[in-house]
């Protein structure tokens, strides 16, 4: 099943995962990576206002989604830094806001 479609569980359903889960979710992603234990992508954007829409955008699914990205935006640059604070570490649910990300983006203008 594609990510981008489940819906993140609540926090009694999650878990931390261990490196064998983390590698096996990050290989069904578009060029996500981990770094300093967070799952993070970079998006381009040919303005400052575009970017800013992305993240809007970003924001509202984190909303719907009960996720708290860490969203930087710079210039023409979005950031999306994803961790699950209340196992300090990855859960699936950040793979599955990830993937609910790049589908968002796929159909930004």
């Amino acid at each position: 099943m594609d990510l981008a479609e489940i819906k993140c569980a609540s926090e009694d359903m999650i878990y931390l995962l261990d490196e064998s889960e983390v590698k096996s979710l990050l290989m069904e992603l578009w060029k996500w990576k981990i770094e300093d234990e967070f799952l993070v992508k970079e998006f381009i954007f040919s303005s400052l206002s575009m970017g800013l829409a992305f993240a809007n955008k970003v924001a509202l699914i984190a909303s719907q989604e009960n996720q708290f990205p860490k969203i930087v935006l710079t210039n023409e640059k979005v950031e999306i830094w994803l961790q699950t604070k209340l196992v300090e570490g990855l859960t699936k649910n950040d793979f599955i806001f990830a993937a609910k990300v790049d589908k968002l983006f796929k159909g930004a203008p």
